[in-house]
């Protein structure tokens, strides 16, 4: 027979799973010819997840580090850039992917001259360009879908007590496009530059 006991003893260094995971983004800024631009980079061909997208430098945030390190760290892996040749802003709005988790961008400012001695890493960025802020002051496109389950023909509705079907829930979700140079820069990238714009505008 179980005691209490027991069930202390079994859990007692147990570490559960479902932590949330964390990310954190440098948004790159800097003066090219005279105006205010954002760095944006393209992921490597070869990566195994969302290859060729634009996206920001950074990554997953390590055990005890902050979201600022965090930027920093990747934005020197990614890019060459390092943590004394950036400048922290601010921390800017979380947003969180619909897989779950948050990622927590990083307002920063370059170093004059330091977008010349990038070094990319090949295997993580293809490449990298500069978007003016001028030309992100327009609304993006936007495109509204659902997400739901994908419920298989074979799920026992009538055992659980739904012979009729189960009304699962759903979520709208929209999707931002801003295009620039025949770059398409979408998705969660874009969520955070509508942020940082509708910010500079307060």
């Amino acid at each position: 027979m179980l005691t209490a006991e027991d069930f202390r003893r079994r859990f007692r260094d147990y570490v559960p799973d479902g932590q949330e995971r964390r990310w954190a983004v440098l948004v790159p800024l800097l003066k090219r010819q005279g105006e205010w631009c954002l760095l944006f980079e393209v992921r490597a061909s070869g990566l195994a997840r969302q290859p060729g997208e634009v996206c920001f430098p950074g990554g997953a945030v390590r055990p005890g580090e902050t979201a600022e390190a965090c930027a920093l760290r990747e934005t020197e892996e990614e890019l060459g850039i390092p943590a004394s040749a950036v400048s922290v802003i601010s921390l800017l709005d979380a947003v969180e992917p619909t897989d779950g988790g948050r990622i927590r961008p990083v307002l920063a400012e370059l170093a004059e001259g330091a977008e010349t001695r990038m070094t990319l890493s090949p295997g993580e960025v293809r490449e990298v360009f500069f978007v003016p802020l001028s030309a992100l002051e327009e609304e993006p496109f936007r495109y509204p879908y659902t997400l739901g389950p994908d419920i298989g023909d074979d799920f026992p509705y009538a055992r659980i007590g739904y012979p009729d079907g189960y009304r699962w829930h759903t979520r709208r979700e929209e999707m931002l496009l801003y295009e620039y140079g025949g770059h398409p820069i979408w998705g969660l990238t874009a969520r955070i530059v509508e942020r940082l714009m509708a910010l500079m505008r307060e």
